[in-house]
């Protein structure tokens, strides 16, 4: 009989309260991240992205939050199309790793663009929430 208990905490160690694996709620969130980076809704984005969050572009350029969430107004980085095309998670206790692969069609300083993307994502469990601490880019040719 005292099994049971034991097994029932077992099954659910992998689901949070909501009835969701870690690994669902992180590509929820991840796909959250890709609707604010085409919205330019830095509020989403300040909410997705850790303070301490790093990013290294594709180019090599190396930037802070704040530097990311700077770019997003129109006058700078306009994204009119965000696509995952691929996604793959992998969460390790309160670490996720986010492989995707997509396309990032859109205007920056006047110059349009189209890129073909693969990134790395990094997230953390902060409290109750999947915040992202590092994000990478790398073209596709």
């Amino acid at each position: 009989m005292q099994r049971w208990p034991l097994l029932i905490l077992v099954l659910a160690a992998g689901i949070s309260a909501s009835g969701e694996s870690p690994e669902i709620r992180v590509e929820r969130t991840e796909r959250r991240w890709a609707v604010a980076v085409q919205a330019g809704d830095t509020v989403a984005l300040t909410e997705l992205c850790a303070e301490d969050m790093v990013y290294a572009h594709s180019t090599g350029e190396v930037e802070t939050r704040a530097q990311y969430l700077a770019k997003f107004v129109p006058a700078e980085r306009r994204y009119d199309a965000v696509e995952i095309n691929q996604l793959n998670v992998k969460v390790l206790r309160e670490l996720a790793i986010v492989n995707g692969r997509g396309s990032f069609r859109g205007e920056a300083r006047g110059v349009a663009f189209d890129n073909r993307l693969a990134w790395t994502h990094i997230y953390v469990m902060r409290g109750a929430q999947w915040v992202m601490v590092a994000h990478q880019s790398a073209q596709i040719q």
